[in-house]
C-alpha cells in the first residue's frame, strides 16, 4: 500500500509539472491587452496574508485579481468589504463550485487544509498555475508532512527565508523548482515601521487551539488559560487584547475539552475586562501593542518586526517548530510553566524590564534586513516568468 501511494504521488506530481509547462507557454502567448486573471481562494479571513500583493495587483495593468470565498461566506464577505475588496463565491446552494468557472490563470491558495477535492491543486493545475504562500510563514515539520501532496502539486510556493528550503526538500520532490524565497507579504505592513508609544500599556494574549496531545501540541492552555485571565483581571491598568486562534473555540468543544457554555463563558469574561479580537488583518493591532503572550507558532515571526517583547509559552507536548521559528524564539522570553509565567509577567510586562530588546532588534535586522517588500518580489517574479517585463 505504501509503495502504491508513493507511485501514485510521484505520478501525479510529475503530471502537474507537465501541465504547468504547457500553461506557462500558453500564458506567454496571451495577447498584451488581456489581463492575467488571478484568483485568491479563501476560507478563513483570519489567515488572510495577501493584502499587500492584492493591492499591488489591483493597481496593475497586467493582473486582474479577485477574492473567491468557499467557506464562512457571510463573515468573510463582511471582512473583505471592510478592506474595500469585493468577493465572489465558489460555494453555492451547499455545493462547492470548480474554480474553472472564474477562468483563472493563476490561483493563490490561502491554506492547504480543508480544500474541497474539486479545487485541490492537482485538479486546478489543468487550467491554472497554482501558488501558495504559507499563512503561518514558517510551518513546522509535522504540518509539512501532512500537506506534502498539496505542496508537491503546486506550481510555486513562495517562502519567507532560505533556511526553510532544507526541511521542505525532505518531503517534496523538485523542491528547488517549486520554492522561491521572497519574504512574506504579511510582513510588508512593517515597511517604514515606527514604534508607537502609549500612555496605557496594550498587551495581547493569543492562545493556540492545539490543547492536549494533538498533532501540533503548541497549546499551554491547561496551565496558562485560566491563569492569564485572572492575571488580566488583577491588572486592569493594562489594555488587554484577547486574540485566540480562530479554531480555538470550535476545537475545544469538538474534542470535549470544554462544553459550549464553558468556552462562551471564558470568552465573555475577557470581553468584560478587555477586547476580544477574532478577525484577520491584525497587524495594526500588533503595531499598536506593547507586548504579546502566546503559544501560537505563526505569531512568533509575525510579531518579531514590532521589536516588542513576547512571552513564548512552550508546551511539553509541543511538536518541533520550524528552524526559523526556533531562531526567532531564541530572542523572546521562553515560558515553560505557570511559575515562570508569573515571574516574567511581573518583570517584563509590569516592571517593563525588556532586557532582550537590543538583542531582538539586532537579530531581526540580521535575519530579514531593514528594507523588504515581499509583494513586489512576488509580483516581479510572476512578471518575469510570464515574460511581461
Amino acid at each position: 500500500m505504501d509503495l502504491y501511494k508513493t507511485f501514485k504521488h510521484n505520478l501525479y506530481t510529475n503530471l502537474v509539472r507537465i501541465r504547468y509547462k504547457k500553461l506557462l507557454s500558453k500564458l506567454k502567448e496571451k495577447p498584451g491587452h488581456e489581463k492575467i486573471k488571478v484568483v485568491f481562494y479563501v476560507s478563513e479571513n483570519a489567515k488572510w496574508g495577501y493584502q499587500s500583493l492584492f493591492e499591488l495587483m489591483l493597481t496593475s495593468s497586467i493582473f486582474e485579481p479577485k477574492v473567491v470565498l468557499y467557506n464562512n461566506l457571510e463573515e468573510n464577505t463582511i471582512f473583505f468589504t471592510s478592506q474595500g475588496i469585493n468577493t465572489e463565491y465558489a460555494y453555492i446552494e451547499n455545493k462547492h463550485i470548480s474554480l474553472k468557472k472564474f477562468n483563472p490563470d493563476i490561483v493563490f491558495y490561502e491554506q492547504p487544509w480543508e480544500v474541497p477535492s474539486i479545487n485541490k491543486p492537482y485538479k486546478v493545475s489543468k487550467f491554472a498555475l497554482c501558488v501558495y504562500v504559507p499563512y503561518g510563514i514558517a510551518n513546522n515539520p509535522n504540518a509539512l508532512k501532512n500537506c506534502s501532496f498539496f505542496i508537491s502539486t503546486l506550481w510555486k510556493n513562495f517562502i519567507a527565508h532560505d533556511c526553510m528550503i532544507e526541511p521542505y526538500s525532505k518531503i517534496v520532490q523538485n523542491a528547488k523548482e517549486i520554492f522561491e524565497v521572497t519574504g512574506h507579504p504579511k510582513l510588508d505592513v512593517y515597511n517604514n515601521y515606527q514604534e508607537v508609544q502609549h500612555t496605557k500599556q496594550t498587551i495581547i494574549y493569543a492562545p493556540h487551539f492545539s490543547v492536549l496531545k494533538s498533532m501540533l501540541g503548541f497549546s499551554t492552555f491547561e496551565w496558562s488559560g485560566r491563569f492569564m485571565l485572572e492575571f488580566a483581571k488583577s491588572h486592569q491598568e493594562i489594555n488587554w487584547i484577547f486574540k485566540p486562534h480562530p479554531r480555538l473555540k470550535k476545537h475545544f468543544v469538538d474534542i470535549g475539552y470544554m462544553n459550549t457554555q464553558e468556552i462562551n463563558s471564558y470568552f465573555a469574561e475577557w470581553e468584560k475586562i478587555g477586547k476580544v479580537y477574532l478577525n484577520g488583518n491584525y497587524f495594526d493591532l500588533f503595531k499598536n501593542s506593547d507586548g504579546m503572550i502566546t503559544d501560537c507558532g505563526s505569531f512568533l515571526i509575525e510579531y518579531f518586526f514590532t521589536k516588542k517583547p513576547l512571552l513564548h509559552l512552550i508546551s511539553s507536548h509541543s511538536a518541533p517548530h520550524s528552524r526559523l521559528n526556533r531562531i526567532v524564539s531564541d530572542n523572546y522570553y521562553k515560558i515553560h510553566n505557570k511559575t515562570s509565567l508569573e515571574t516574567y509577567l511581573n518583570e517584563i510586562i509590569i516592571k517593563k524590564n525588556d532586557f532582550m530588546k537590543t538583542q531582538r532588534i539586532n537579530e531581526c535586522n540580521k535575519i530579514f534586513g531593514t528594507n523588504f517588500n515581499s509583494a513586489k518580489r512576488i509580483y516581479d517574479y510572476l512578471l518575469g516568468e510570464l515574460s511581461c517585463k
